[in-house]
């Protein structure tokens, strides 16, 4: 077993048991048998057992909001242990398995706070996270889950290539718009509405 998130993940997805579960969930529920789709089936079953209701509210995973209070003014490593710490104390995720859950739930909820190596002065709330989280949402439109295995570096300059196509502006544009909204609640410019 690897004590890489991503690795144990990957051996959790490529392992007989899980391939065996997500087959049995494949068949029983009908669904379409592609190249990938045992794993979709597998990451599915799992962040429904740690979520429920996943996808259901924005900015929250497995009951915790990353635009709660507590965490405006943050960078990604110290909201990313309020996570961790929800998902071992509120949560009861064993904390062997909780680096594994984290990275499962936030890789759908808050791709952002994957990145490696973002300086600590980027915090949320401020115009650097706006940019910033455009920019992850702007490479997660096009590859998603590419942003977990980038830098900051790499993400802002990925950032500076500028949109060459009315598809690309567009993309631009939707990747803006929930940072945007964010920081307007975040500074009091519009009330927090889910």
């Amino acid at each position: 077993r690897s004590t890489d998130p991503n690795q144990a993940l990957d051996q959790l997805l490529s392992s007989d048991k899980g391939l065996a579960l997500a087959q049995v969930l494949q068949t029983r529920l009908k669904g379409a048998a592609t190249a990938t789709s045992l794993k979709q089936w597998l990451l599915t079953a799992l962040v429904l057992d740690l979520d429920p209701t996943a996808g259901t509210l924005r900015n929250t995973a497995a009951g915790f909001d990353f635009m709660q209070p507590a965490n405006w003014g943050l960078g990604c490593e110290k909201i990313r242990a309020r996570f961790n710490r929800h998902l071992t104390t509120d949560k009861k995720i064993p904390t062997s398995l909780a680096p594994i859950a984290q990275q499962l739930l936030m890789s759908g909820m808050a791709p952002q706070l994957l990145v490696k190596e973002v300086p600590p002065a980027i915090t949320l709330g401020s115009p650097e996270w706006v940019i910033f989280t455009t920019a992850v949402n702007r490479i997660e439109l096009n590859a998603p889950g590419a942003t977990a295995n980038m830098t900051y570096q790499q993400v802002m300059d990925f950032q500076k290539i500028k949109p060459i196509s009315a598809e690309e502006n567009r993309l631009q544009a939707v990747a803006q718009l929930n940072p945007v909204i964010d920081w307007a609640v975040i500074n009091n410019h519009l009330g927090k509405n889910n």
